[in-house]
């Protein structure tokens, strides 16, 4: 979650308004309106590249399972993060 304050997971400084979850249950993208993603492999393979809306136009599944290794999400205007994703291990 991103909001104004470490209890709701990631603090943003100047955050207004509600929280916003981004990944849910280790694997999963929530975009929403406004958003936008570019999503891929470290040499560029299997790219994601869109708005929520454009997305959600092309029948994109949502939300997004998180099967590659960068992610650049737009949450809005001046805050976006940049991630390099680390799936966790399967149990043995």
């Amino acid at each position: 979650m991103l909001g104004a304050d470490a209890s709701e997971g990631l603090a943003v400084p100047g955050w207004t308004g509600p929280p916003v979850l981004v990944i849910e249950g280790g694997d999963l993208l929530k975009l929403g309106p406004g958003m936008r993603i570019h999503m891929c492999h470290d040499k560029g393979e299997d790219r994601v590249v869109g708005t929520f809306e454009e997305l959600v136009e092309r029948g994109v599944p949502l939300p997004i399972r998180i099967n590659v290794s960068r992610l650049n999400i737009r949450v809005r205007d001046g805050i976006s993060i940049f991630a390099n994703y680390l799936p966790e291990e399967a149990p043995a």
